[in-house]
């Protein structure tokens, strides 16, 4: 009788002991393996020719290392994604067509979390421990060695469907104590290292969104026009924080005052990189036929014109950070314009439209470009809009007829700010985010 052929497992190995399952992976090592196995299962998922899988087969040595740092916790949530677009063979096709599952972080769990569980193609493997969801727990009956380990027999990672469950992303809060790893998508807001130019920083909006920033680790630029004494209250409170500060004297309408506050700015913190274009004043109210030329190039210059200025001296020295942002504080009047306010409207509209061509045109250089649309916000401006407009002397009188039962806080807005200019809004730019309650 003829001797028995070797076995299934064994066929797998070739003579110098290395796992054929995986081709030229088997000897680059079981985590080259295990991470090239999941990119070829990927790439024929999306439909990739043979050649393509050719070509990832001889780059799994670096695969290996990105799958190790991954697995290590060496790159943070950000780096991440920007590492495996830097790193991965998979190219240009595979991100066009699987956008979806690299923005929530698939491959990159995969990658660490198959190494993480010790997912070795061609070694014997104990049952794991207890998964997270139940779907795969010691001893269970009717699971085979793969299902248990996380590897397959085809010599390519199983469908995304059958991915198992410790290789599927994490739902924030729900990571085990143990796990040293940061989570893939993490909503940081901290801003360590980053310096922010708030104008009209001295008081209302401005003053919320500068110690906003302030909180999340920025240092601070304070401007102010003529109260002195609020902008020193503002840059004491930021430095109690921890925080570098300082108060800046300039009418941003006057592109002169405007040049010396930024050289200052720059000689004291070295840089600016988020810019927040809050200042400016109110129209007098007239309508358009009784609109004084003076006071229309006063609004429209202190609202667009000078955040302008401010934006052509500070962007060339933002393109070569690692990101800026700049965020326009406008108004729900470009949405639904004041009677009476022709100078204002037409300014904030002026600055929304400054915004969006400034998103378009700095988008490659890194910057992001935003606009934040309050409605009427409790402040010294808008309790005197109130007044003059409607005669009413008490804002909160207002709060009954407002969503959510109360007038617009100042610190509303600031949230919005502080949310824009983190790494949780790394892909926003060119957008109106209104904060109206819903009123629109």
């Amino acid at each position: 009788m003829p001797a028995p052929g070797p076995t299934a497992q064994e066929g797998r190995k070739n003579a110098a002991g290395h796992d054929d399952r995986c081709g030229d992976a088997g000897r680059a090592g079981p985590r080259a393996c295990t991470a090239g196995r999941f990119q070829l299962g990927f790439v024929r998922r999306v439909g990739l020719n043979r050649g393509r899988e050719l070509r990832i087969r001889r780059r799994l040595r670096l695969d290996e290392r990105v799958g190790r740092l991954l697995g290590r916790g060496r790159l943070g949530p950000v780096a991440h994604g920007e590492h495996l677009r830097a790193a991965d063979p998979v190219g240009r096709e595979v991100r066009q067509r699987s956008v979806r599952f690299f923005q929530a972080g698939l491959v990159a769990e995969a990658f660490g979390n198959a190494e993480a569980d010790g997912c070795h193609p061609g070694q014997d493997q104990e049952p794991s421990a207890e998964h997270e969801g139940g779907a795969v727990r010691r001893g269970d009956e009717g699971d085979d060695e793969d299902a248990q380990s996380g590897c397959s027999d085809d010599g390519a990672t199983r469908s995304i469907s059958h991915v198992h469950a410790s290789t599927l992303p994490r739902p924030l809060g729900g990571q085990s104590s143990d796990e040293r790893r940061p989570p893939l998508l993490s909503f940081a807001m901290t801003l360590e290292g980053r310096v922010a130019l708030v104008t009209g920083g001295s008081r209302g909006i401005g003053r919320a969104i500068a110690l906003a920033l302030a909180a999340d680790g920025a240092d601070v630029a304070v401007n102010y026009r003529r109260d002195e004494g609020a902008a020193r209250e503002t840059v004491a409170e930021i430095e109690g924080l921890g925080r570098k500060a300082a108060a800046y004297q300039a009418s941003i309408d006057d592109v002169d005052a405007d040049q010396a506050m930024v050289d200052a700015a720059l000689d004291m913190f070295g840089h600016v990189d988020i810019l927040v274009n809050n200042a400016g004043i109110a129209s007098r109210g007239g309508t358009v036929a009784k609109t004084d030329p003076a006071e229309l190039q006063r609004v429209i210059g202190s609202h667009a014109v000078g955040a302008h200025h401010l934006c052509r001296m500070l962007v060339p020295q933002m393109r070569e950070r690692d990101r800026g942002d700049i965020v326009m504080i406008s108004s729900v009047a470009t949405r639904d314009p004041v009677v009476g306010g022709a100078p204002y409207n037409m300014a904030k509209a002026a600055l929304e439209a400054l915004a969006f061509t400034l998103a378009r045109e700095e988008r490659t250089n890194g910057i992001r470009v935003n606009v934040v649309a309050p409605a009427l916000v409790d402040t010294e401006m808008g309790r005197r809009l109130v007044k003059g407009a409607m005669g009413v002397d008490d804002i909160r009188t207002l709060d009954a007829g407002m969503p959510f039962g109360r007038v617009l806080a100042a610190e509303d807005v600031a949230d919005v700010v502080r949310f824009l200019v983190s790494d949780s809004a790394a892909f926003v730019t060119g957008q109106r985010i209104y904060v109206d309650g819903g009123m629109g």
